[in-house]
């Protein structure tokens, strides 16, 4: 199994790696925008909906971040809220947008890197864009307030379960050193004992 780590260039409309079926993706950045509250109805005292909100969901069944890397646009915005009418004094609410992730992935704000959430349990959930409130009398505001907008990256936790076996001297070692970050002692250990 092949590990890809996918970042997205936002000015270019296509992915910049075509991803195979069955490869595992362990690292995707993602634009996510909480809608934009519906204006209110000054002449009528009416309040606008408020804008959804993006939310970041863990669920079990999924096993890796493929989905979201093979969007064409990896964008998630939330609905806008309804503005205020005659009819109705009090607009909708915009629909929310989830982002279902695997268990064991952390959420990082792509400006600062710091960690917005570590999502370990079926059903977590963390909301990353807030949706804008609607406009009315009482905010000053009749027109509502935009919602949040952020670029994050969501990067799954993989756990490998791999053991070395071999003689003493054999160089499991320096091999683990040589693949990976890990830093095992290394060092020449006497082949005969006793």
């Amino acid at each position: 199994m092949r590990l890809y780590r996918v970042f997205t260039d936002f000015s270019r409309s296509k992915p910049s790696l075509k991803l195979a079926k069955g490869r595992l993706v362990d690292r995707v950045r993602v634009y996510v925008r909480g809608g934009g509250g519906g204006q209110g109805a000054e002449k009528y005292g009416g309040i606008g909906g408020r804008g959804g909100s993006v939310v970041v969901t863990a669920h079990a069944r999924s096993g890796s971040l493929v989905d979201i890397a093979r969007r064409e646009k990896r964008r998630f915005v939330a609905g806008s809220g309804e503005n205020a009418t005659i009819k109705r004094k009090r607009g909708r609410d915009g629909q929310n947008q989830t982002i279902r992730v695997p268990v064991g992935t952390m959420v990082y704000n792509s400006e600062d890197g710091s960690v917005i959430a570590d999502l370990n349990e079926d059903g977590e959930h963390v909301t990353v864009a807030v949706g804008g409130d609607g406009g009315s009398i009482v905010m000053e505001n009749c027109s509502g307030t935009k919602g949040d907008r952020k670029i994050i990256v969501l990067e799954l936790k993989t756990i490998a379960d791999v053991g070395l076996v071999g003689f003493p001297n054999a160089g499991k070692s320096t091999l683990l050193k040589a693949l990976s970050n890990a830093e095992p002692k290394v060092a020449d250990y006497p082949s005969n004992i006793g």
